[in-house]
């Protein structure tokens, strides 16, 4: 059976941004990197196994973050498995947290729409105004207008969110 496309591109994003240390668990992966980041640091939970029951596992998962001083983060995207992850999460005393979302366009349309806007900012990227040489601000401006001048154009072809789960 063939991958969906959200199913390909959260799998694109967890090779993306790989952990320190990584183990399997029933078909999730746990990482751990250290530091702030959160993706690093989490739960992937994109196949589920038959040898644990959910509970075993999010127990598990549980466990392995505590040995590491870190708390349980489980990462929940549109192919997140087993089926009613969220529930169960909830009923162990986890909030929700942390929303995202992914999208995708074709790289012409976003290669099209970088360059126009950071052709129009391009004065606030070499401004000296900042201590690196840049108007950090007039930058992040720049980054808004990107993301809002071809931000309709994405969703129209793939939009799926993902979200965190973290113990209370």
């Amino acid at each position: 059976m063939a991958e969906s496309l959200a199913g390909e591109l959260e799998r694109l994003v967890v090779d993306a941004w790989p952990a320190a240390e990584t183990e399997d668990l029933d078909g999730w992966l746990l990482r751990a990197s250290g530091g702030p980041t959160q993706r690093g640091n989490s739960v992937a939970t994109l196949d589920a196994g038959s040898a644990l029951s959910l509970e075993e596992r999010i127990a598990r998962a549980e466990q392995w973050y505590r040995a590491r001083e870190r708390t349980a983060i489980i990462q929940i995207g549109p192919t997140a498995m087993p089926d009613g992850l969220d529930a169960a999460l909830e009923q162990r005393g986890y909030r929700r947290h942390g929303d995202s979302v992914a999208a995708v366009a074709a790289p012409q349309v976003v290669s099209d729409h970088t360059k126009s806007v950071l052709k129009a900012s391009v004065g606030a990227w070499n401004s000296p105004t900042s201590p690196y040489g840049r108007d950090t601000a007039l930058g992040n401006d720049a980054i808004s207008n990107l993301m809002t001048e071809f931000w309709p154009d994405i969703k129209r072809r793939l939009r799926f969110g993902h979200h965190s789960f973290f113990r209370t």
